[in-house]
């Protein structure tokens, strides 16, 4: 039996069982059962799935990490040229333009943005062919020796270097080289190139751009100078400049204008009822009435319509008078009752002249009482004519006044808005102009510290430093890709794996007989082999009391002892629990039925000629094809010699009738199968199983692998009775327990 550890290597863990099992079939057989689904395994690792890793393969990384720093480290020093002389000048840069004044109109800049924008300054073609252009300098041999080969422009802008160190107020312009003599006086160059062409350049532009904010500011005025004048042209024609003023003018000539049309309305009723009086009296005359001197005349005028008209106008026109005499300060200029003024002495002409026309025919009338009443009703006829055409004069004239008041008082509004806007945009533009006059007599915001001195010495300490950094980087990626390749395996190395990351239960965990972990620490000891045999034998007898208690709860017999791959201890597996279920005075009959790579017959000495092959193809009986093995109540059937004839049989269900027969002779079967994943037989094979276990090999096993094969026996319904952990070494596998067993 001693072949049958050699597939064992180490680790140990807890097992556990299940709390409840599976219920019975109304046959006495246990029902298969589905296993339990395996969660969904993360190819994503985390810090802790890598440390955990990197702790499983800590030999193999530590090595290669150490070997790959030394191999960098030596190359590193070689391929890093030796350093150079270098030769910087220092310059100071403001974060805030420097001012005079507490504020200035200028806009701020992120100073980060200005720290490169000044850097692309520096390296900027103009500064550097400025900086060239110097006969002491393009005769440098350090200049010479480069222009016989490439630009001396564009090698300049690749040597030198600006810094501002910790993204303080301080730039350094630097070079690097072998002549210290050469890169002193190219750095120099260069730095005075940039004072002159971009520092104080600005400061000439800031100067001009002050000039012409003053010619603007002399464009301004003398635009407002012309549009006061025309303003004051405007109020003179329109008679004030105050917008009030010339609204309440206007309501005034609206006023009258109503009036003058009512007033042409009303002469043009009493025409026409003057002339159907005069066609009534020519139809029947009538006789005059005689009338007296004096009081007579002045009766027969004040009884005038026209008169009396003129006389209500004159009273109305008055009586405005007075109210606008009361209200205003000024009345000799007031527009208002300039107008009322005229229009009392219009009307008091056209009154006067009425009675002088009315005067000659009332003396006439009271004279000659025998005057035909129809000679006065053509007077009053045309004389109601004229004065309608007077009328209509008067109101043209107030529609004309109108018009042109109004467009003047827009015409003024107009001007006015534009002084106001040109003389606050000149108040700006001189504000300006003047802040940035002030502004020019503060100090540069870029201003040279120390200028750049030859050096005298290398830093002999940069080529250690990058081979410090290169080796550090190189054991830190060989630490990191040993530790992912080891992730990327998958390997089982843990009991949580197996219960929480496939979901399988945990029948039992076997030690390992060879330990092939990292060397003990503190001088533990290493138990022997005779120790560790002991507890091998202990473990299975562990799994052998779960087995043969789920039996009498289920009707187990049949067992299939599989895994996901070869090589993972399915054959030893089988062999011990055999052994095991023997010793425990249990009938046990092991077959194996791996026919395309058998191993049995090795471990028990036992002839291949004649096995369950030949029983599948119905060349030999079931009972001469079981063999005795050295262990009581332990029987093997062997492989036998497979061919496509067998695998035929096995793919039919042959195997159903075979395990049937056994099932009356023997206790137990245990059923040493072929790896799930790489061929179909151990899953035709499990479909006639009562259970499965499931081969698990400590640190060979891989979980994407044991979850696929899980995959294929949940797909078939087959009962997996659980999972056993191979090559353990925990603190319940201690050669202390040996001893007492």
């Amino acid at each position: 039996m001693s072949g049958m550890h050699e597939e064992l290597p180490s680790t140990s863990i807890v097992s556990r069982v299940p709390a409840s099992a599976p219920a019975k079939p109304t046959d006495g057989r246990a029902a298969p059962a589905v296993p339990a689904r395996p969660t969904a395994l993360s190819a994503t690792p985390d810090v802790v799935s890598l440390l955990r890793a990197l702790q499983r393969r800590w030999a193999l990384a530590l090595s290669a990490g150490l070997l790959s720093a030394a191999v960098v480290a030596a190359v590193s020093y070689y391929v890093v040229p030796p350093a150079k002389y270098t030769a910087l000048s220092t310059l100071r840069v403001s974060m805030h333009q420097p001012k005079v004044m507490a504020a200035a109109n200028e806009s701020p800049i992120d100073y980060l943005v200005f720290q490169k924008t000044q850097g692309a300054l520096i390296k900027n073609r103009m500064v550097l062919a400025h900086a060239l252009s110097d006969p002491a300098i393009s005769e440098l041999k350090t200049v010479k020796g480069v222009a016989a080969k490439v630009d001396p422009i564009q090698w300049l802008e690749t040597q030198i270097k600006v810094e501002f160190p910790l993204n303080q107020e301080v730039m350094q312009i630097m070079m690097s080289g072998d002549r210290p003599d050469d890169i002193e006086k190219i750095v120099d160059a260069v730095t005075d190139s940039y004072m002159k062409l971009i520092v104080e350049a600005d400061s000439s532009e800031r100067s001009k751009r002050a000039d012409q904010l003053l010619r603007l500011h002399r464009e301004y005025q003398d635009g407002l100078k012309l549009k006061r004048k025309q303003l004051r042209e405007l109020a003179l024609s329109a008679g004030s400049d105050d917008r009030d003023a010339l609204v309440y003018k206007n309501q005034l000539i609206n006023q009258q204008l109503s009036m003058a049309e009512q007033e042409r309305r009303r002469l043009r009723s009493e025409l026409t009822r003057l002339k159907i009086e005069e066609q009534t009296l020519k139809a029947a005359a009538k006789d005059p009435a005689p009338a007296d001197e004096g009081p007579a005349i002045q009766e027969l005028i004040e009884r005038d319509p026209m008169v009396a008209q003129y006389r209500s106008q004159l009273d109305d026109y008055r009586s405005k008078l007075d109210r606008h005499m009361r209200l205003v300060r000024n009345s000799t200029s007031d527009p208002a009752i300039t107008a009322l003024r005229k229009q009392i002495a219009m009307v008091q002409r056209l009154r006067d002249e009425r009675i002088a026309e009315l005067k000659p025919l009332a003396a006439a009338q009271a004279q000659a009482p025998q005057n035909n009443e129809l000679e006065q009703i053509a007077q009053r006829i045309a004389s109601t004519q004229q004065w309608e055409a007077e009328v209509a004069k008067e109101i043209e004239a107030f529609k004309e006044e109108v018009n042109a008041l109004n467009k003047k008082t827009l015409d003024l509004q107009s001007e006015k808005d534009e002084i106001a806007i040109d003389s606050e945009t000149a108040k700006k533009v001189r504000a300006e102009a003047e802040t940035i006059k002030v502004e020019l007599q503060a100090p540069k915001r870029v201003q040279v510290l120390v200028k750049a001195t030859a050096p005298r010495t290398r830093d002999e300490m940069r080529q250690i430093k990058v081979a410090s950094v290169s080796a550090a980087g190189a054991f830190a990626f060989a630490l990191f890709g040993v530790s992912f390749w080891e992730f990327r395996a998958r390997r089982v190395n843990s009991v949580d794996q197996v219960v929480h990351d496939l979901g399988l239960r945990l029948v039992g965990c076997l030690p390992a007989l060879v330990d092939q972990s990292r060397p003990r620490l503190l001088g533990r000891s290493q138990p022997s082999l005779e120790d560790r045999q002991a507890l091998l034998m202990e473990s299975i007898d562990a799994i052998r009391a779960m087995i043969l208690h789920m039996s009498r709860v289920d009707s187990l017999s049949v067992v299939m002892v599989t895994s996901a791959l070869e090589g993972e201890g399915k054959t030893s597996l089988s062999g011990h629990l055999a052994t095991s279920l023997a010793r425990a005075g249990r009938r046990t009959l092991l077959i194996d039925c791996d026919l395309r790579r058998p191993a049995l017959h090795r471990i028990f000495d036992l002839p291949q000629d004649e096995g369950l092959c030949e029983l599948l193809r119905g060349e030999l009986g079931a009972a001469e094809v079981v063999c005795p093995t050295p262990v009581d109540d332990l029987f093997a059937v062997t492989a036998g010699r497979s061919d496509a004839l067998a695998l035929q049989a096995l793919a039919r269900g042959d195997l159903h009738q075979v395990l049937e027969g056994y099932r009356g002779q023997f206790d137990f079967i245990v059923l040493d199968t072929a790896p799930i994943l790489p061929v179909a037989d151990s899953l035709l094979v499990a479909q006639h199983a009562d259970a499965v276990v499931f081969s698990i090999l400590h640190e060979v096993s891989r979980l994407p692998m044991v979850y696929g094969a899980c995959e294929r026996l949940s797909a078939l319904g087959v009962r997996v009775l659980g999972a056993v952990l191979a090559g353990t070494d925990g603190p319940y596998h201690r050669p202390r327990y040996a001893a007492k067993a």
